[in-house]
């Protein structure tokens, strides 16, 4: 169904995400989107925005058809979402001093 989804060489995963779990989550949003529980992590597209999270479920919509994203972290509920994109912006300040996440990140992959 989706072929559209490639992965950042370092993946954030969330904490309740079991390793075990990762390529079967990967396989269930090529083939079933409906099945993923998850949200999923990447860099905003959006003017002014850095990182954007959304439900994983959302990709099953026609208007996803052929959706393109560099999925940077996969999350297991809303709330692990909103609490990593806080940690990937502080890792990235931490690092470099600033917010250029697409930068920072780029160098990380």
């Amino acid at each position: 169904m989706l072929t559209f989804l490639t992965y950042a060489e370092k993946l954030y995963i969330g904490e309740s995400i079991r390793d075990k779990d990762i390529e079967r989550i990967k396989y269930n949003l090529r083939n079933n989107p409906a099945l993923c529980g998850v949200y999923l992590l990447a860099l905003s597209e959006a003017e002014g925005n850095l990182l954007e999270f959304y439900n994983a479920r959302l990709l099953q919509l026609p208007i996803y058809k052929n959706y393109r994203k560099h999925i940077i972290g996969i999350a297991g509920s809303e709330e692990e979402a909103v609490q990593m994109v806080a940690d990937i912006m502080e890792e990235c300040f931490d690092n470099t001093g600033g917010y250029n996440v697409k930068e920072y990140l780029g160098k990380c992959s």
